[in-house]
């Protein structure tokens, strides 16, 4: 039996991971459901390893937790990080496919403010219970550039036994486009039983235009955390990506360039 706890900060990379992992594993998925009753999200810290399974693996959020029965007894650990400053913009994203009305100016404001902190703290337990137990650590932007290696990386730091053939079928698995294919097949028809479909999900997606898979960012919301939020962030957030090793103002300039913002 081998049992492996993927870990992250939320919106990181997690559900990308899972069709990664369940490409690997067991082919192509035809629905989310397929992937969650095999690779399920640990939300709520209680979750069991069944005792029937030759490979298990399940996704948390959480921090380190050597009581947390995934944690106390597994085989190994995948630790994923991602830049902070893609993080807050993508929880944003995040809320309003929830159902989130975050679009006029003074809620977008209050979003920041009310959210900068607790991310901060929730980022930094984060990374600061796992970074010295995680088996592998991936980043989201180096499974961006090249998620075949990344693949590899966790195959052999795990001793998984994934062939070249089941990682082409992971990154097939893994394809944005065929991820997009599923979310809108099951959030259109109301697909109970996965993890794409939710009642508060169908109206962002239909009515305007919000996705979870691929969600968008919009030149407004850059344009007020730059001009109310971005010496605070910068000021909270420049140690811990620092640790993580990533250049917050490179990033802040990325988006600036793109946007042609001054």
């Amino acid at each position: 039996m081998k049992r492996i706890v993927v870990t992250s900060y939320k919106k990181s990379g997690a559900t990308w991971f899972r069709f990664l992992v369940y490409g690997a594993e067991k082919g192509l998925p035809t629905s989310s459901k397929e992937i969650d009753e095999f690779y399920p999200f640990d939300d709520k810290g209680d979750y069991i390893w069944p005792d029937n399974i030759e490979r298990g693996f399940v996704k948390t959020h959480a921090s380190f937790n050597s009581k947390a029965p995934t944690v106390k007894d597994n085989d190994g650990s995948v630790l994923i990080i991602r830049n902070p400053f893609e993080i807050i913009f993508s929880w944003l994203a995040h809320m309003r496919i929830a159902g989130c009305l975050i679009y006029k100016t003074e809620n977008i404001k209050r979003h920041f403010q009310n959210n900068l902190v607790n991310e901060f703290h929730g980022m930094s337990n984060h990374w600061n219970s796992w970074k010295d137990k995680a088996s592998v650590i991936i980043r989201y932007e180096d499974m961006i550039k090249d998620v075949s290696s990344e693949l590899v990386k966790v195959n052999g730091a795990l001793d998984l036994g994934w062939s070249n053939s089941d990682i082409e079928t992971a990154v097939q698995s893994g394809n944005k486009e065929r991820m997009q294919k599923m979310e809108d097949y099951e959030i259109r028809n109301r697909i109970k039983g996965g993890f794409l479909y939710k009642l508060k999900k169908a109206d962002p997606y239909i009515n305007r235009g919000e996705r979870f898979i691929g969600g968008k960012r919009r030149k407004e919301d850059m344009e007020i955390f730059l001009n109310n939020f971005q010496d605070d962030f910068l000021k909270l957030f420049t140690p811990l990506a620092d640790d993580l090793g990533y250049d917050l103002n490179k990033s802040i300039n990325k988006w600036k360039k793109i946007y042609s913002l001054p």
